[in-house]
């Protein structure tokens, strides 16, 4: 390591290996690492840098920008672990309190991250030049997404099999009463696909090099609209502690606004990255990732409330087979 100021130290460069690893004598190439011969062997804008490559080739694919030390990511960690603590001893108010303060912690976190002008292939040693992370199709930022829907969408998928399972097994079957949103999840689902929509709309738009926060403004609107509609559902049912329909039907319709919950969050963190000049049609990611999750939203969403809404019939489907 090398000391860059006071505050940042980094690693002197990064090594170009063009055979098997067991072939390398470290002592060597630890020379010239230290003597800056591999990639990366400067510093950058005062950035801490590393490449990504191609997991079966090593060709080299862009640079990442890691992020500037900061305290947030641990209080964003502390904030949802809270939460947890809070709902497993059933202090629940200020559950739904942290439930809220812990995305907007993200929202800071973010607000300063990126690059505010479009830079293309930028010098990473040896002769190479790649782009940037923030100018790339499938950076870390998006893989993180994708994984991170891939787990949430098991999530989904349990609660999926919770409700069909205790309508099957539960006791004290059938309720006494079933659970009928009625009006209400239709047009929650319509607000959800509404919010897709305009999030895509964006989404082209920026790609265009055409304003598209506006449209980004429409989507929270949308979104808040979407969450009472949700809000107002989930009111007409039935007490959720009463039986496992009544609560599974809560669970159901509260995944889906609490989703457009976090998609208005994502929607807004787009537009602070916009005003703060950190989006273009060739730096979209906040864009991209704000279209990911309306996505995924309005697919489980819309399956989760056409559930509840299927519900009736099958209760009586199953009483026939009683």
């Amino acid at each position: 390591f090398v000391p860059v100021d006071i505050h940042w130290c980094h690693v002197a460069s990064l090594p170009e290996l063009d055979r098997r690893g067991d072939d390398v004598e470290p002592v060597e190439l630890g020379a010239k690492l230290a003597g800056g011969e591999g990639y990366l062997g400067f510093v950058r804008h005062n950035r801490m840098e590393t490449l990504a490559v191609d997991m079966t080739t090593g060709r080299l694919e862009h640079v990442v920008t890691l992020p500037s030390p900061t305290y947030l990511p641990l209080i964003s960690a502390s904030l949802i672990a809270a939460g947890v603590l809070a709902m497993l001893f059933q202090v629940y108010y200020l559950a739904a309190a942290i439930a809220v303060i812990a995305p907007l912690s993200f929202l800071f976190w973010s607000a300063q991250t990126g690059s505010k002008a479009d830079e293309g292939p930028v010098p990473v040693g040896r002769g190479q030049f790649v782009p940037r992370d923030t100018e790339t199709e499938r950076p870390p930022q998006w893989w993180a997404m994708a994984i991170a829907l891939a787990a949430n969408g098991t999530l989904f998928a349990s609660l999926v099999f919770g409700t069909l399972y205790l309508w099957i097994v539960a006791p004290a079957w059938p309720p006494s009463q079933v659970a009928e949103p009625g009006v209400w999840a239709w047009l929650a689902m319509a607000g959800l696909v509404a919010g897709s929509v305009a999030m895509r709309l964006a989404k082209m738009r920026n790609g265009s090099s055409k304003p598209f926060v506006g449209l980004l403004a429409a989507a929270i609107v949308i979104d808040m609209a979407t969450i009472a509609l949700f809000v107002i559902a989930i009111s007409t049912l039935p007490d959720p502690t009463a039986h496992g329909h009544y609560a599974t039907a809560a669970a159901l319709l509260g995944y889906g606004c609490l989703h457009a919950a976090i998609g208005a969050l994502f929607a807004l963190n787009a537009i602070l990255k916009a005003r703060g000049g950190y989006v273009s049609a060739r730096r979209s990611l906040p864009v991209r990732l704000s279209t990911m999750w309306h996505d995924y939203t309005t697919a489980t969403g819309i399956l989760a409330t056409l559930l509840v809404l299927a519900m009736p019939l099958l209760i009586g489907m199953l009483e026939g087979v009683r």
